[in-house]
């Protein structure tokens, strides 16, 4: 008897265990996730066996299985409530049911943060894209998006704490010399409203506004005023609904009128995350090319409506090639600091404004260069020799010499001493004869 309970225990555990890949074909959950799921693979191909399948069918199953977003949600309740721990390692549990995107509490601590010789190639890449726009009469600020983790450190579990070294922020600002910096950091923290959203990654509208407001007063000009906002109870958090895909949990938002806006928008716009939005309106403070991520979705009315002319752009690499415009603004969240120096801007390289004889020209096997055509002619590549923290890197075309943006486009298979021995550029001029060099 006690051999047949034991047999039907097992039978019944096993029968549990195959439900979920039973009834795949039979279930379809919504996709809730800021990526693609992994779809069925073929074993045969126009190339024959996949020598990945196993690996690329494992990918599907993990991906695809019955109820998957139900038992992830469990998983993730039990986690939460039990043991104050997050079910998805992207996402992590504070207090009072906060959430933070996890890779942001690196900037918390100051940990694997940009080598001094990075921070000095973003400052630097930041400096010559503010000669290239005040060259043509335009004037560059740059800003930071803080992560929420940096304004909202009390609601942290309690083993995080603020270091007291520096931070990817703290290394870039420090090292800016002509650029214009807008502090965002310092908006948030001047005000007790907490304007991030709680089960978000984002701030709200309210705190969009608060930025609007800041970035106006800064470059001396007026913003429009508006109502109170209403307060609804509706905004799906994206942080949230990694974490429990199948509940529905909303946080505050704040809507201000839509009639109190005037703007129009001058290019086809089906949504906020378009990669070019382009708008005009009656304001008279001149015109603005802002160039943004996500943190610029809830920025863009508001820049829209307080700008007589705006461009607000995803697209990476940032393109400089149209300088029609008062104002350049480069915002960036906290996160993503390091992408300033993986795609140098798409404008005609800088000429140098130094002597070649002061130059140190390097041997072609102390380099490795790609040229690519893409409109402008795409020189990049890395050195691969020691450089000091402020060396600059110039490639000589010809008789012609430039500075090159210092940033990294290799991948990281090729990457052999770093992110700060990249070089970028794109130039008109025919990719021939090239030579590099570097500052004494």
């Amino acid at each position: 008897m006690k051999k047949l309970i034991k047999s039907i225990y097992i039978i019944c555990i096993f029968a549990l265990l195959c439900i979920p890949v039973g009834f795949m074909h039979f279930y379809t959950a919504e996709n809730t996730e800021n990526r693609t799921l992994a779809e069925r693979p073929s074993l045969i191909t126009k190339d024959g066996i996949d020598q990945d399948f196993g690996e690329k069918f494992e990918s599907y199953i993990a991906d695809n299985f019955a109820f998957r977003d139900k038992l992830v949600n469990a998983n993730s309740t039990i986690k939460a409530k039990l043991f104050g721990l997050s079910g998805n390692e992207k996402v992590t549990v504070g207090k009072d049911d906060w959430l933070f995107f996890t890779e942001t509490l690196e900037d918390v601590t100051s940990k694997n943060t940009l080598t001094d010789r990075e921070a000095f190639c973003a400052a630097r890449t930041l400096e010559m894209i503010n000669d290239h726009v005040s060259g043509r009469g335009g004037r560059f600020i740059f800003t930071i998006a803080p992560n929420k983790a940096t304004l909202y450190t009390r609601y942290l579990p309690y083993f995080y704490s603020k270091s007291n070294r520096p931070n990817n922020m703290d290394k870039i600002v420090s090292r800016l010399e002509n650029t214009e910096y807008f502090n965002i950091k310092s908006v948030f923290e001047s005000t007790d409203d907490i304007l991030y959203h709680k089960l978000d990654s984002h701030w709200n509208n309210k705190g969009a506004l608060l930025v609007t407001n800041a970035l106006l007063k800064q470059l001396g000009l007026k913003g429009k005023e508006y109502s109170e906002p209403e307060e609804r109870q509706d905004w799906k958090g994206d942080l949230f609904e990694m974490l429990y895909p199948s509940v529905e949990c909303t946080d505050t938002q704040y809507y201000y009128n839509e009639d109190e806006f005037d703007y129009s928008n001058t290019s086809r716009f089906k949504s906020v995350d378009d990669m070019k939005i382009a708008t005009q309106s009656d304001s008279t403070n001149g015109s603005i090319l802002l160039f943004r991520d996500s943190f610029g979705r809830s920025l863009y009315p508001f820049v829209a409506d307080n700008f007589s002319k705006a461009m607000l752009s995803r697209s990476v690499p940032y393109d400089l090639t149209d300088m029609s415009y008062d104002y350049v603004v480069l915002e960036i969240v906290e996160r993503n600091l390091e992408d300033i120096i993986s795609r140098a801007p798409y404008m005609q390289a800088p000429a140098a404004e130094t002597d070649i004889d002061s130059l140190i020209k390097l041997d072609s096997s102390q380099y490795d260069i790609t040229v690519e055509n893409k409109g402008l002619e795409h020189i990049y590549g890395s050195i691969n020799t020691e450089l000091s923290e402020n060396t600059r890197i110039f490639v000589g075309i010809g008789s012609a010499l430039y500075e090159a943006f210092p940033c990294y486009e290799l991948s990281e298979e090729e990457k052999p001493d770093g992110r700060g021995n990249g070089f970028s550029l794109y130039t008109a001029d025919n990719a021939e004869n090239i030579n590099i060099y570097i500052s004494k």
